[in-house]
């Protein structure tokens, strides 16, 4: 997540690359080319809306108390606000949390199943995750 992709010669039988559109803390620029520089089965995942914190559980984290940096800085923790830029993605009007965590969650999950349980291919459904998801941007994949 938010990844430059693998490494050369990386042994990996799947890869999931995945990034906020809308990352201002890491271009998304850099998973697309990640995703490119990468060899072997791989899917590339582009959240629309999505900015960095997209991918955890952060911005769901005191949200009621004015979100982490707040909560750090009430209480006193010294450099907080320097936190702050971090705190991209968690703005009104970006990807909900609550919706970014059930796109990770679904892709992933079809992912580790293919995997890590050998049941075969699930390929056909995870090229829906666009029609499932309408916030999911961009999809890419390479089954080769």
């Amino acid at each position: 997540m938010a990844s430059g992709g693998t490494s050369e010669g990386s042994v990996l039988q799947s890869s999931l690359i995945m990034g906020g559109i809308d990352d201002g803390v890491t271009r998304y620029s850099g998973q697309q080319q990640g995703y490119e520089n990468t060899s072997g089965v791989k899917r590339l995942v582009g959240l629309s809306g999505a900015g960095h914190l997209a991918f955890s559980d952060l911005c769901l984290l005191g949200r009621e108390n004015g979100g982490l940096v707040e909560i750090a800085q009430n209480a006193g923790v010294s450099g907080a606000a320097f936190a702050s830029f971090l705190w991209d993605g968690c703005d009104e009007g970006q990807l909900a949390a609550e919706i970014s965590i059930e796109i990770v969650k679904d892709i992933s999950t079809l992912i580790l199943e293919e995997v890590l349980q050998c049941r075969g291919s699930n390929a056909a459904e995870i090229a829906q995750l666009g029609s499932r998801y309408p916030d999911v941007g961009e999809y890419l994949e390479s089954l080769e």
